[in-house]
């Protein structure tokens, strides 16, 4: 699922640069594309921080850069943070950005009738402060609809039968329904995500 999304026809990607957010568009279609883009800050307990919508033009078969978001622009602060930095054989406190850590940066990129989407952290799981989210889901036949409280990661559905399913290994935003359909019944789904399987490790 992740490489189908990757070698998409179109893919938004968001980069940290020099203390910026910076967003390019890879497109493969051979004909230049219209849209518009959102892309929007939460912090990890589910809130909104900064949210900011554009048109865009892409090139042809290119990479286009779109623009870049200072750190305030997307509401993130400076915190403090102290936090271990593997040096050599040992180990020292470095201080960062709490308020960097505890961002989560998504883009909607919408053309046509199609929306691509991904994410942005900051650092390794390990060293963010993630929230246990509570995951909605709702079955409406061979639908089935995820809907997250806070910023969830690494979120798979398991169904009780083998049926084969049109996404999984999601990244969910807060409050967005996220709609998967099945090629047949599922039975019942049970719903994991990144902070559940670690806490059983």
């Amino acid at each position: 699922y992740a490489s189908r999304r990757f070698y998409d026809d179109v893919l938004p990607i968001l980069r940290f640069e020099n203390d910026t957010v910076a967003l390019s568009v890879d497109s493969d279609r051979l004909e230049e594309a219209t849209g518009q883009a959102t892309v929007i800050a939460y912090d990890l307990k589910g809130s909104v921080q900064a949210q900011h919508t554009f048109e865009v033009s892409l090139l042809a078969n290119a990479v286009t850069p779109l623009r870049a978001f200072s750190l305030s622009e997307l509401g993130i602060g400076y915190r403090p943070r102290v936090l271990p930095e593997d040096r050599g054989s040992t180990t020292v406190p470095v201080e960062r950005n709490g308020d960097l850590l505890d961002t989560v940066v998504y883009v909607h990129l919408k053309i046509g009738d199609r929306t691509y989407t991904n994410h942005l952290v900051f650092d390794r799981f390990r060293w963010l402060e993630l929230h246990s989210p509570t995951i909605t889901v709702e079955r409406d036949g061979d639908a089935i609809t995820l809907t997250s409280d806070v910023p969830a990661f690494g979120v798979f559905v398991e169904t009780e039968e083998d049926v084969d399913l049109s996404d999984n290994g999601l990244t969910l935003q807060p409050g967005v329904p996220v709609t998967l359909t099945c090629d047949g019944d599922p039975g019942k789904v049970s719903v994991f995500d990144l902070t559940s399987l670690v806490a059983q490790i």
